[in-house]
């Protein structure tokens, strides 16, 4: 029978009625849609295959960012799910401005499978993973590379992030180079000093 154009409601009860006539006595079903074509959301920000996904039935956040090929190693702390107002919404006059209700969830507890609330995905969503910021630390440290830029992270911090300074470590003498309008300048670094994006802390050894 025609299916197009019926939502699931009007499908079911159209299916029970021909079913009824002759067939069955009181005809129970259950139509399930297991693929929607038409309702799409955008998975953008630091995935790898940016774009637009086919929202499945009861898709998860966590499928789609895994269908746009997972986060990048460049990615944020968090996702974004941004919501705009619905076609009902849309149409109702007096609503002044169209608003976006953005849900913000910790991007390592939801690939860890720690967030305990299920965000119900609708058709035109749009899930963003912004870039992360990062410093780095190099020289004598245990652990030279790359770490994520909290809030108020200061060298003394860095430095237990990377493990602490090493034997040969001239903490006196540590810098830090950072970009200042499209140049690379060297700073003197304190302890309490906090760090901007891409910095990069240099512990440099003792002379002795």
């Amino acid at each position: 029978m025609q299916a197009a154009g019926l939502t699931v409601h009007q499908l079911t009860a159209s299916m029970a009625r021909r079913l009824a006539e002759g067939y069955l006595v009181d005809p129970q079903l259950t139509i399930v849609v297991t693929q929607y074509s038409s309702q799409q959301v955008y998975v953008l920000g630091a995935v790898k295959s940016p774009g637009v996904q086919t929202l499945k039935r009861n898709t998860t956040l966590l499928e789609l960012i895994a269908a746009a090929g997972g986060p990048t190693p460049e990615a944020g702390a968090e996702v974004i799910l941004a919501r705009a107002q619905t076609q009902e919404e849309a149409r109702s006059p007096g609503k002044g401005t169209p608003k976006t209700e953005a849900v913000r969830v910790n991007l390592e507890k939801l690939l860890a499978g720690e967030v305990p609330q299920r965000l119900e995905i609708e058709r035109g969503d749009t899930i963003y993973i912004p870039k992360g910021e990062f410093f780095f630390i190099s020289g004598e440290v245990i652990k030279p590379g790359r770490y994520p830029l909290d809030r108020d992270t200061t060298v003394a911090k860095a430095l237990i992030l990377a493990g602490g300074p090493n034997k040969f470590a001239a903490l006196k003498r540590a810098t830090v180079q950072r970009l200042v309008h499209g140049q690379r300048l060297e700073y003197r670094a304190a302890m309490n000093d906090v760090l901007q994006a891409e910095d990069i802390l240099v512990i440099p050894q003792s002379i002795f």
